[in-house]
C-alpha cells in the first residue's frame, strides 16, 4: 500500500511489480511457456533454426509469406548470447511472456492516471496480459506474441508526445516502427492512420504527425513485403485468387474486381456481433432463437457504435480520434477476414452462434475492449467528475473483468505432460548432424527421411508430415495397439508415439526385430514416465527391422496409438 500512497514518485516501482506479477501469473497458468519452455511450430525452425545460422539473409527472411521483423530481430540477438538449443528455446519462450507482461503494465503508469485510478490500470494491465482474452498459443507463444503488440501501440497513442524529451520520442517512433513490421495483420492500420493524416492534416501537430506516418510507412512496406512474396494466381472457388505460401501457410486473397459487397458485409458483420456478444456473453442455450438473438445484439451494438461516433465528433479530443480508429479498426479487419477467404458460411445469422476464438479476430475482439477501458474517460469527460459515480464505475468495470476474463480458467494451453516435445531431452540431438524431431504440430527433419506408419488420420501433426506416410488399413478399427508389422525393414534411429493415458505410473520400453524375429535392440523411453507423448532413440542404426513391440518396464504389455512416426538416417 505504501507503493500506492505515492503513486508518482513510485511511478516506476508500480510498474515493475505489476509486470513481474504478470509474468508470475502466466508462469503458474502455461509453465509449457516459461520454465518448462517447449518449442511450439514455427518457433524452431523459422526462427531459432535460423537464427543460429547467422545475420546474413536471416534478418529479411519471409514467415508464412510475411515480414516478421519484430520477433526475428529477438531471435537473432538470443541466438547471438551462444546458449546451447535448450536455453536458447528457453530464452525465446521467456522474453516474449516477458514482452507482453510488461508491455501491458504500462498502462499502470503515472502517465496514464486520467484513463483511470490505480486499481482500473492494474486491473486493465493484468487483462492483457494474463487473462483468458484468445487461448495462450494464438497469443502467448513466440511465434504469436507480436500479436499483442496492438496493446503496446494503442498505449503509445495516448501519450502526449509534445510532452516528451526529443531522445525519449525517437525511441518510441522506433519502437512503434518495429511493432507495425511484426504480423501480417496490422496492414489494418495502413487505412487507419493514412486516413488520419489525410483528414486531420491541418489540425495535427508534427509529432503526432510524425507517429501515424510512422505506422503507415511501416505498414506499407509490410504489404509490400508480402506482395513481393506472393508465388502465382491460381483459380479458387471458381475464382482467380492471389495465394500467399509459406512454411506451411497458406493466405488466400482475391482481387478486388471479384469480391462480392454483400457478401463481405453480411459475413464480416455477422462476425463483428459475435466478436461484441463474446465480451459480455460465455454462448447460449439450444432453445434460444439464434437469429432473434443475433438481431437483438446486432441492434445493441449498432446504438452503441452510434453513441461512440457521437461523442466522439461532439468532443474532437485525441481520444475522439483514437476512439474512431479503434471502431474502425473493428470493420476494417473483419472484412479483410473475409476478402482474405479466412471466414466464410451461409445462413450465418439464423444459424450461427459464437465468436471465432484464433488470431485473425484478435483486431476485433481487442479494440472492443480496448474502447471498453476508454469508458471511464470518456464517462467523466462528458457527464463530468462525480467522485463517488466514477468510483462506481470503476468498481463494476474492475468485477466484470475479473469475472469475465478469470485467470483461474486454464483451458488455453497444453498440459507439460501433454506436449508432443520434450525439449529438455530432445534439445541434445540437435547436436548430431542429422536429427527427427517433434515439435507441434511439425516432425522436423535434419538429414533424415521420415515416416509416418499408422491409421489413416486427419491430426494436423500428420497432415503437416513431410516424409513418407504408410497408412495401415487393419489400424484404421484400432484405438491402441502393442506392436506393429512395419511395411517394410527400416534402419531405426527415432521413433514418436503417443500412450493411451495421458499421466503414466511407469516408463515404456520399445523391441525391434528383423525379418527372421530376432530381436535388435530394446531401448526405453527417453521422456519422465508419465508423459503421453514419448521418444526413442537408437544410438546404432545399422540394422534393419521389421517389427517393433511396445512394453513396460515389467515387459508387460504397453498400449500406444497407432500413430507411429520414424526417422532413419
Amino acid at each position: 500500500m505504501k507503493l500506492i500512497r505515492k503513486q508518482k514518485k513510485n511511478n516506476i516501482k508500480i510498474y515493475i511489480v505489476t509486470g513481474l506479477i504478470a509474468f508470475f501469473l502466466i508462469n503458474i497458468k502455461a509453465p509449457v511457456l516459461s520454465f518448462k519452455a517447449e518449442p511450439y511450430a514455427e518457433e524452431f525452425y523459422d526462427f531459432f533454426y535460423y537464427a543460429r545460422k547467422g545475420i546474413t539473409g536471416n534478418i529479411f527472411r519471409m514467415e508464412g509469406g510475411y515480414f516478421p521483423l519484430f520477433h526475428r530481430l529477438i531471435a537473432i540477438l538470443i541466438a547471438k548470447l551462444g546458449f546451447n538449443a535448450r536455453w536458447t528455446i528457453f530464452l525465446m519462450s521467456n522474453v516474449a511472456i516477458l514482452i507482453i507482461s510488461f508491455g501491458s503494465s504500462i498502462f499502470v503508469l503515472h502517465r496514464f492516471r486520467k484513463y483511470g485510478n490505480i486499481f482500473f490500470r492494474f486491473t486493465v494491465s493484468i487483462l492483457f496480459a494474463v487473462f483468458n482474452i484468445f487461448p495462450y498459443a494464438e497469443t502467448h507463444t513466440f511465434i504469436a506474441f507480436a500479436y499483442m503488440n496492438i496493446i503496446m501501440i494503442f498505449y503509445i497513442s495516448l501519450i502526449d508526445f509534445n510532452k516528451l524529451k526529443k531522445k525519449n520520442y525517437i525511441l518510441l517512433m522506433i519502437l512503434t516502427v518495429l511493432l507495425c513490421i511484426s504480423k501480417l495483420h496490422y496492414i489494418t492500420l495502413l487505412p487507419v492512420a493514412t486516413g488520419i493524416l489525410i483528414l486531420l492534416w491541418k489540425k495535427l501537430k508534427v509529432r503526432d504527425k510524425i507517429f501515424l506516418a510512422s505506422i503507415a510507412l511501416s505498414t506499407m512496406i509490410q504489404l509490400v513485403y508480402t506482395y513481393r512474396h506472393t508465388k502465382n494466381w491460381i483459380r479458387f472457388d471458381n475464382e482467380p485468387a492471389y495465394r500467399i505460401v509459406g512454411r506451411h501457410t497458406t493466405v488466400w486473397f482475391r482481387p478486388i474486381g471479384k469480391i462480392k459487397i454483400l457478401e463481405i458485409i453480411n459475413i464480416g458483420t455477422h462476425q463483428i456481433v459475435q466478436q461484441f456478444i463474446n465480451i459480455f456473453n460465455f454462448g447460449t442455450d439450444q432453445n434460444q432463437n439464434i437469429l432473434n438473438l443475433n438481431m437483438v445484439y446486432l441492434i445493441i451494438f449498432i446504438i452503441i457504435a452510434g453513441v461512440l461516433v457521437y461523442i466522439s465528433i461532439k468532443n474532437k479530443n485525441r481520444e475522439s480520434i483514437i476512439l474512431l480508429s479503434l471502431l474502425s479498426l473493428i470493420f476494417i479487419n473483419s472484412y479483410l477476414n473475409v476478402i482474405s477467404k479466412v471466414w466464410s458460411g451461409s445462413n450465418l445469422w439464423s444459424t450461427a452462434f459464437g465468436a471465432i476464438n484464433t488470431r485473425h479476430a484478435l483486431l476485433t475482439r481487442i479494440p472492443m475492449l480496448l474502447i471498453l477501458v476508454l469508458i471511464p474517460f470518456i464517462v467523466k469527460r462528458n457527464m463530468g467528475e462525480r467522485k463517488n459515480n466514477i468510483k462506481i464505475l470503476y468498481n463494476i468495470l474492475i468485477i466484470f473483468i475479473i469475472l469475465r476474463y478469470s485467470p483461474l480458467i486454464n483451458n488455453n494451453v497444453f498440459r507439460y505432460d501433454e506436449v508432443h516435445s520434450d525439449w529438455k531431452k530432445y534439445s541434445k540431438f540437435y547436436k548430431a548432424k542429422s536429427w527427427t524431431l517433434p515439435i507441434y504440430p511439425f516432425f522436423i527433419m535434419e538429414n533424415q527421411k521420415g515416416y509416418y506408419i499408422g491409421k489413416e488420420t486427419g491430426k494436423i501433426e500428420y497432415t503437416y508430415f513431410l516424409g513418407e506416410k504408410y497408412y495401415l488399413d487393419y489400424l484404421n478399427s484400432k484405438e491402441e495397439i502393442t506392436e506393429m508389422v512395419l511395411p517394410k525393414p527400416l534402419k531405426l534411429e527415432y521413433l514418436y508415439t503417443k500412450r493411451v493415458r495421458n499421466y503414466n505410473f511407469d516408463r515404456v520400453k520399445l523391441i525391434g526385430y528383423d525379418i527372421q524375429g530376432n530381436k535388435v535392440f530394446e531401448l526405453l523411453q527417453l521422456n519422465d514416465k508419465e508423459r503421453s507423448y514419448i521418444g526413442f532413440k537408437n544410438d546404432n542404426p545399422d540394422k534393419e527391422i521389421s517389427k517393433i513391440q511396445f512394453v513396460n518396464e515389467n515387459n508387460k504389455k504397453a498400449y500406444v496409438v497407432p500413430e507411429i512416426v520414424i526417422g532413419t538416417p
